[in-house]
């Protein structure tokens, strides 16, 4: 064997100052790929926080920014995503979703802070509020 790792599987060095980092190229929100980087105290610190970031790339679930709301994102999808795979009238219908009910209520709210108590909570509010049961099962989608 010749010693090369395979394409897509990162990599993983010691930095001179003793940490070690790990790189990989991981799926965006937009749909577009984009060289993430770890750190750890110790290279199976770093390699299982890569495999983390490689498998959920091979699920199709995007790697986020710590900083990005769900306003950010929201919109973000609704036209990196949702726009060009959906019929205008649906897209029209997530739209209308996204800035009357979703980011108004979640939107300043950061993306990696969002738990499933906060989901249902949002969905058990819209429910609570009279929305027909089809129209909060297609936000709870959306989101």
């Amino acid at each position: 064997m010749s010693g090369r790792r395979p394409n897509g599987e990162g990599t993983i060095y010691q930095r001179r100052d003793g940490r070690w980092e790990g790189a990989a190229y991981v799926l965006l929100p937009s749909g577009g790929r984009a060289r993430k980087r770890v750190y750890g105290k110790t290279r199976s610190e770093v390699f299982a926080k890569l495999a983390e970031l490689q498998q959920k790339t091979r699920s199709g679930l995007p790697a986020i920014s710590g900083q990005m709301t769900i306003a950010t994102y929201l919109n973000e999808w609704l036209e990196t995503v949702a726009k060009p795979s959906v019929r205008p009238s649906t897209f029209y219908s997530y739209r209308l979703y996204v800035q009357d009910h979703l980011i108004p209520a979640l939107g300043n709210k950061r993306l990696t802070r969002l738990t499933p108590t906060d989901v249902r909570a949002f969905v058990q509010a819209k429910a609570n509020a009279g929305l027909a049961p089809a129209t909060v099962k297609q936000m709870h989608a959306i989101l």
